[in-house]
Parts: C-alpha cells; structure tokens; sequence
C-alpha cells in the first residue's frame, strides 16, 4: 500500500507546474453537487500536459493544442474548431479549474501517492462542491516514437464547423 500525502492550496501550484513538464493520463469521476439531492457524476478520460489537454467525458471528445479547441461529437458526425477564451478552457480541464479556484483563494485539496500521481480531488467554489476521483493515472514516457497530439481529427465525411 503506498503512503498517501495531502498536497494543500499552498503547494497545488507546484503540482501543477509539474504538469508543464510532465505529460499525465488518468481516468476521472467528477462528482458536482450544489445543494441537490442527487448530485452530478461524469467520467472520462483526459491526458494533460501544461494547458493542452485530450478529455473523453459525457458524449463528446474535447482536445485543447495550446491555440485551437477541438469539440468532437460523434452522435451528429461534428467536429468544431474555435478559440476558446480561458473561462471555456476552465470549464472544461479540471486541472486548469483547480488552479483558477486556487488563484481565487477557494478551497481546493488534492491527494497524490508517493509518485505525486493524483489520486482524489477536492473544490469548491463557494456553492458547488466538486470531487475529482482519479483512476489509473500515470505520467507518460516522453518518447519521439509516440508524441501525445492534442488534436482531434474526424472521419472523411464528417461535418468540420470552424469558428476560430
């Protein structure tokens, strides 16, 4: 059984600069719950590294390459490209949210293993609870053979709406 340490707000920004030279893959259960009885669970998958970011959740795969935000929704064949501002990369990459709420003096704890992977999750932003679960997270072998990209490409014959 590993030893388990508690990363408190103060130190959540030097976890999270690990991220700019780390590349992390894990699953995830966001658990969001506002003061209703039965609270939001979604899961997913996301690798991150820095601000780019790869998420599978719901119905729909996101990808962030640092310029342009890639929303794939397979049930309607749609990929679509914008520019997202730093709110909707917030709502999106729960890491990016941590560290806004952090900045914003919120409550905000996370639990890491003894190979400062991330285990669980725990924000709130005053009147929303959020709980992340961490799942098979791991860091990434940097490799030229297999970069990670942070793009989607859909299937010939998808619809591509650009909006950048």
């Amino acid at each position: 059984m590993s030893h388990l340490l508690i990363i408190l707000t103060a130190t959540l920004a030097s976890f999270l600069t690990g991220l700019e030279t780390k590349t992390l893959r894990t699953d995830f259960t966001l658990t969001i719950s506002e003061n209703v009885s039965q609270p939001l669970n979604i899961t997913g998958t996301i690798t991150v590294h820095g601000e780019q970011f790869l998420l599978s959740a719901l119905d729909y795969d996101a990808a962030y390459d640092g310029k342009t935000f890639y929303l794939w929704q397979p049930d309607t064949e749609e990929l679509t490209l914008s520019t997202p501002t730093q709110e909707e990369l917030l709502e999106i990459n729960p890491f990016l949210f941590a560290k806004a709420l952090d900045a914003a003096g919120k409550k905000v704890n996370f639990v890491i293993d003894d190979k400062q992977l991330p285990v669980r999750a725990q924000m709130s932003d005053g009147k929303t609870n959020y709980s992340l679960t961490f799942r098979n997270a791991q860091y990434l072998s940097p490799s030229a053979a297999t970069p990670v990209n942070f793009t989607i490409t859909p299937p010939s014959g998808a619809f591509v709406n650009d909006i950048r």
